[in-house]
Formats: structure tokens, sequence, C-alpha cells
């Protein structure tokens, strides 16, 4: 089995924060979205050729369960782990 690890960091910025001073719940998946992007194009992989080839990636499915809040200039770690059975 192949394991890569791809650490994407980042702040939590005021604009991201709801009326309790956390992090929104919705914003947690545009971390992850930004994570993904990152990994890829760590990877090599453009976006915007692929679209132009007519070729769209697309994400079918995604989850969150939370565990503790993020809040104002909070520092955090987001981990893609990727891992290859063949």
């Amino acid at each position: 089995m192949t394991v890569s690890l791809f650490i994407w960091q980042s702040e939590v910025k005021d604009s991201e924060l709801d009326a309790q001073a956390i992090v929104n719940n919705a914003v947690y998946f545009t971390y992850l979205e930004h994570t993904r992007h990152k990994y890829f194009k760590a990877k090599g992989f453009d976006f915007i050729k692929f679209h132009e080839q007519g070729i769209d990636l697309v994400l079918t499915h995604s989850d969150i369960y939370y565990k503790n809040s993020l809040r104002s200039s909070d520092e955090f770690a987001l981990r893609h782990l990727k891992c290859n059975t063949q």
C-alpha cells in the first residue's frame, strides 16, 4: 500500500465566523475544497486545462464530523491522506 500525505495550513479569518464567533459550518467545506485543489495542483493537475478539454472533476460526496470549533485567528492544518492499495 502506498500512502501520500498533503497538509494545508491556514488561519481563521473574521469573515468566516458566524453569530456565535466560531467558524460557520459551511466554511469547513470551503477549507476541504481548497485543500483538495492545493493537493491536485501540487500533483501537477490543472483544473482549468481539464475544463478546456471538456473534463470537469466533480465531488460526489462529502461528510464532516465536527469535533471542536475554530475561532478568530486560530491556526489550523488540514491533512489530505491518499491511500492506494494497488
